[in-house]
């Protein structure tokens, strides 16, 4: 029998990867899937801090086209 710690590790890592295997189009789908609509995302400069899941879709947009 799983924990639900151990089932929730294993939802938040499989988001992240269909995520970061996403397409142009997919990308704010599954932003709006993973993140709540208020999250704050923090990472490194220049990015450092953004708000919703707009702009945390925009994070990754960027990423996929770096």
């Amino acid at each position: 029998m799983t924990s639900q710690h151990l089932t929730n590790k294993r939802h938040v890592t499989a988001s992240l990867q269909a995520l970061a295997e996403a397409g142009p189009g997919d990308t704010a789908r599954l932003v709006e899937a993973l993140y709540a609509p208020g999250a704050q995302w923090r990472g490194a400069h220049p990015i450092n801090e953004v708000n919703g899941v707009g702009a945390i879709a925009g994070v990754w947009e960027a990423l996929h086209d770096a």
